[in-house]
């Protein structure tokens, strides 16, 4: 098949070291292979399920969404709503009272009142996170309202505002007990453990009393997760004993995750390329493979991620409104988005910190720069750019279609588009580069497709805004055949197009994509060859794939190599790696992002190298529970530890 052969020819030109490389780390050019007519099936998914990705940070009956407001929202972009601290709001409206229980008709009366509407939004666009901040529980940081006296009394509290006060008109309910409760220990007066204690005996009784397949519980919401600072120092006092303790209880795993600008300050009003930490790319693989690594060793099972809040964060408050603040959360939600739509098994939903107006955020004359509006200088509400980001996603739908790409800073989903999927013929291929500087792309196809329109979002360095465009190919353009597509990408850009496949075949083979984990994580980095079996049987799962009988149908593998190390070119160059006792080329420069999250004081990242595997390397001898593939890594010095290793294994439908 074509694309095989294309994608393990990219596999060796990379590995052998042949493209060029600029002095700025970036590729000229870079490669995005793209199988026109295979399906791309992640774990169970196979296609984009929009509520879990393309959210707003906001309620329905928000003053915000007015019908003209919905209609670009709901309709046009076709977002979904939402998160607020719903279980606080209701709680700090109730009197005290002498038990420390809650007065269930004083709390079903406040909740008859309570809007719970829809307003103007459609019902399948609404699926509201129900959260309670640390306030809503501790006497020493709450002056006013009602605060239960003990864990069963919080547990209660959950049970009845559930039954009172949530809309009739929900599907699903994810709540959240705690937000970033590891961020209060000390101002609530108590421990992690008893946090951790309270998160299970809330689930406990929302299971106990609702149905667990509709009402969700989980945590622990972390907001700062440096896992691997210190040793992981942060790991083991926070996830790790969560987990221990409390995911039997749980039914996902919490966190949020920011790029952060140490700085909000606008120099010559173009991008400040230096001045924060990013996660985005290998640091978030490596954070999410953890927990699922660990989670999957210990309990049998990988609890999936609830990204509450995401996007770009300042050090900094109050700073006057500028359209650059827009184009930092833009490319840090856009990079986030990106990757999460491609491990949709493991994640239940994320929500974007976008908010509406953001009234209640405001620092003096300064608005709140996470807004869909902001005031202006005539005291009027007016659109920030952020609403851009919802424009560009909002085609994002349908089935995935398998792509590769030989750089991960040039981020690539690809999707069959259509009303009815299993006969489009068209296709949406989405891009975004990671690189702070021009990176040219050539994107090759596995057959020939015409060009029917391009859509860019970007920096505009003339007008000074985050720019979206679309260009709608000319007639001559539209009836030419491509097999070949070069691009240039700005700094952050992100650009979809839409082709037409010229073969339009109506059924097509699937590869679903495996995970196959190592049970040992945390690993201190000898210098000397370590060995590790990735794929083997993990007590009490049902998720045991043995690769054996999927032989003659293996498409594509990828390690994953979670690693804390000094960030410097003698170490990340001096990697070797083995599969299966054959050596496998790692490219540090094009399998890790480009800006990474570093610890400054040890100057040491933690992140994910993804290293791409032929199908030849597997080992399809090895049997029973004890088999899996043999992974052997060397550094060039001891320190430092491998935190996890997976590996993602395509196998071919049957009909391929």
């Amino acid at each position: 098949m074509l694309f095989d052969l294309c994608g393990r020819v990219a596999f060796l030109c990379v590995a052998a070291g042949t493209m060029t490389r600029d002095c700025h780390g970036a590729a000229s050019p870079e490669q995005v292979h793209v199988d026109v007519n295979l399906l791309w099936q992640l774990g169970n998914s196979l296609s984009v399920d929009r509520a879990k990705y393309f959210n707003i940070a906001s309620a329905p009956w928000s003053n915000d969404w007015n019908l003209t407001h919905t209609a670009d929202f709901a309709l046009d972009f076709r977002a979904h709503l939402g998160r607020v601290p719903s279980v606080t709001q209701m709680m700090s409206q109730l009197q005290p009272t002498s038990s420390g229980y809650i007065n269930a008709s004083a709390l079903s009366e406040r909740c008859s009142a309570h809007p719970k509407v829809l307003n103007t939004w459609p019902k399948d666009n609404v699926e509201m996170i129900t959260m309670a901040l640390p306030i809503t529980y501790y006497a020493s940081f709450n002056s006013t309202g009602f605060v239960p006296a003990d864990h069963n009394a919080a547990a209660e509290m959950w049970s009845l505002y559930l039954r009172y006060c949530t809309p009739s008109w929900q599907k699903r309910f994810l709540c959240e007990v705690i937000n970033e409760p590891t961020t209060q220990i000390e101002k609530c007066n108590t421990t992690w453990q008893e946090m951790i204690d309270l998160h299970v005996a809330i689930a406990q009784r929302i299971h106990q009393d609702f149905n667990r397949s509709v009402y969700l519980v989980g945590g622990p919401t972390e907001a700062y997760p440096s896992y691997d600072v210190r040793d992981f120092t942060l790991w083991n006092k926070t996830l790790r004993p969560f987990i221990d303790q409390a995911a039997d209880s749980m039914d996902f795993l919490s966190v949020h995750l920011y790029d952060t600008y140490e700085k909000a300050a606008v120099a010559d009003d173009q991008p400040d390329q230096l001045n924060y930490t990013g996660r985005t790319g290998s640091n978030i693989d490596a954070l999410l493979d953890l927990a699922d690594a660990y989670s999957r060793a210990t309990k049998g099972k990988v609890l999936p991620h609830l990204i509450s809040e995401f996007g770009s964060g300042f050090k900094e408050n109050g700073f006057a409104y500028h359209p650059l603040h827009d184009w930092y959360i833009i490319r840090g939600v856009g990079g986030k988005i990106m990757q999460f739509l491609l491990r949709p098994d493991t994640i239940m939903k994320a929500v974007p910190y976008v908010l509406g107006s953001a009234s209640w955020d405001q620092h003096g004359v300064n608005p709140s720069p996470y807004a869909l509006w902001h005031i202006d200088g005539n005291g009027s509400y007016v659109r920030t750019h952020l609403w851009k980001l919802y424009a560009f996603f909002k085609d994002v739908d349908g089935d995935y279609v398998y792509c590769n790409t030989s750089n991960v800073n040039v981020q690539a989903v690809v999707v069959r588009l259509g009303s009815n999927y299993s006969k489009s013929a068209e296709r949406l291929i989405v891009l975004h580069n990671l690189y702070h500087l021009n990176v040219s792309v050539t994107v090759f196809l596995s057959d020939a497709v015409r060009v029917v329109s391009e859509t860019r979002l970007f920096w505009d360095v003339e007008d000074k805004i985050p720019q979206l465009v679309t260009r709608t190919s000319t007639e001559q353009e539209t009836t030419r055949e491509r097999i070949t597509i070069p691009v240039t990408l700005t700094p952050g850009e992100m650009r979809s197009m839409r082709v037409v496949s010229i073969s339009n075949r109506t059924q097509l083979p699937t590869v679903v994509e495996h995970t196959l984990y190592c049970i040992e994580t945390i690993v201190p980095i000898s210098g000397a060859l370590q060995s590790f079996r990735v794929g083997s049987c993990v007590a009490n799962s049902t998720n045991n794939l043995q690769l054996r009988s999927h032989q003659d149908r293996i498409h594509h593998g990828t390690l994953k190599l979670s690693v804390s190390v000094r960030d410097d070119a003698s170490t990340l160059n001096a990697i070797q790696v083995l599969v299966n006792g054959n050596n496998i080329s790692v490219d540090p420069s094009r399998q890790l992002t480009s800006k990474r999250f570093v610890e400054q004081s040890t100057n040491t990242f933690f992140g994910t190298l993804r290293i791409p595997i032929a199908p030849q390397y597997f080992d399809f001898n090895a049997t029973g529970c004890g088999a899996g593939q043999t992974i052997e890594v060397q550094f060039p010095r001891a320190g430092g530890y491998i935190s996890s290793i997976l590996m993602l294994v395509g196998i071919t439908s049957d009909n391929q």
